[in-house]
């Protein structure tokens, strides 16, 4: 992934910044930190962008032998609703069975839905 922002002002000391973004426009985007005492991998195979729509990161880490999942993910407003819940239903079916923290702004109005 090219990096078109300068994420120098996100960088926080002993911590690994990771990072999804759209690239045909600004704003948006996700970001994780994770603490450098911890193992951790980015999760490739469901971390994606999907334009118009949503931008997801997936972050495994280990503590005390134990894998945690932490998926963060960002719904740009007034994009098609039912896109966003197809692609989370796919995610949810990949999901391992480590414990899973799923965050970020869905920008869904709960009083329309």
């Amino acid at each position: 992934m090219s990096n078109k922002y300068d994420l120098s002002y996100f960088v926080l000391g002993r911590y690994t910044l990771h990072t999804s973004y759209r690239n045909s426009k600004t704003g948006g985007g996700v970001t994780i930190h994770v603490n450098d005492g911890f193992n951790q991998k980015v999760m490739c195979n469901i971390s994606k962008v999907i334009e118009d729509c949503m931008e997801t990161i997936f972050i495994e880490i280990a503590v005390k032998n134990i894998k945690v999942q932490i998926d963060c993910i960002y719904r740009a407003p007034n994009t098609d609703i039912c896109i966003f819940n197809e692609e989370l239903q796919v995610i949810c079916q990949t999901l391992k069975h480590n414990p899973t923290f799923i965050c970020g702004d869905f920008n869904i109005n709960l009083f329309k839905y």
